[in-house]
């Protein structure tokens, strides 16, 4: 299986400076992530004095590759920032160089087996005048800067209850960017039979083409053979010549062979009716 390094940028507008945080915890008692964000909510709007805008922050656990993470980066020459696990603990610890993070990695990753590891995910919702701005995703033991904003930390959450939540945010949302990450967002869980229906859906209903093509790269990474036939039924469906471009890319990426299968037969159809 070939070693590979997976660096998500989400350019934003995140200036990555180092500043004291506020950090404001749900009770235990809370169970789910629906609680958990109206709990956020209540107290955001019951701060006096409360800036416009905070952070509303929650993890969840998948098995990765120990060499894989995702982030949130505005720059590699940016000042030095805290690790979201030390923000959200609070704990001290040595304040790490984005650039030497990522140089060191790559400089190290031929050497190191691709060993799974099960890491932490955080989704960071940017929170304007209580609606989500922007969100992002981050593994926990990678830099973000929460500028001056408090955060309120939802917990570590159970991924089925996560991804549930965040399907129903896609539903209710009607910021075309937010909306985009969130299908990401969904398809970054463990894959199971819940998130193929939903990418599926979005793939072959959505009527924004960012948001298709954020379907089927997800489809492409869930490293099933199901997804792979959805990928097939989409590329003998679909009209556009990028929606296409799209699902034959998430079909490269796959390690599976009914990936390379699916994608030889497509070279075959397009050659026959040419």
């Amino acid at each position: 299986m070939k070693r590979f390094f997976l660096i998500l940028l989400m350019i934003s507008a995140f200036p990555l400076v180092a500043q004291s945080q506020t950090v404001t915890s749900v009770s235990a008692d809370v169970k789910t992530v629906d609680e958990a964000w109206k709990w956020a909510q209540t107290e955001l709007k019951s701060r006096i004095n409360a800036p416009g805008s905070a952070w509303f922050v929650y993890s969840f656990q998948k098995e990765m590759c120990q060499q894989c993470f995702l982030g949130s980066y505005n720059g590699m020459n940016s000042s030095l920032s805290r690790r979201i696990d030390e923000t959200i603990t609070g704990q001290p610890s040595a304040e790490v160089s984005l650039e030497k993070q990522v140089r060191s990695t790559i400089q190290h990753i031929d050497n190191v087996q691709d060993v799974k590891v099960v890491k932490s995910i955080a989704l960071i919702f940017e929170i304007k005048d209580g609606k989500i701005e922007d969100v992002a995703l981050s593994t926990m033991d990678t830099v973000f800067d929460f500028g001056n904003r408090p955060i309120y930390w939802l917990g570590s959450v159970d991924p089925n209850d996560s991804q549930s939540f965040l399907m129903n945010l896609f539903a209710s949302s009607s910021a075309n960017s937010v909306k985009k990450t969130l299908v990401w967002a969904v398809g970054i869980h463990p894959a199971n039979g819940e998130i193929l229906r939903f990418l599926k859906t979005v793939a072959f209903t959505a009527t924004e083409d960012e948001h298709v093509k954020a379907s089927l790269f997800s489809l492409g990474s869930l490293g099933s053979t199901e997804a792979i036939s959805v990928l097939g039924e989409f590329l003998a469906s679909t009209a556009s010549v990028e929606l296409k471009k799209s699902a034959l890319f998430a079909l490269g990426n796959s390690e599976l062979p009914e990936a390379r299968r699916a994608l030889v037969q497509f070279i075959r159809s397009e050659s026959a009716e040419g």
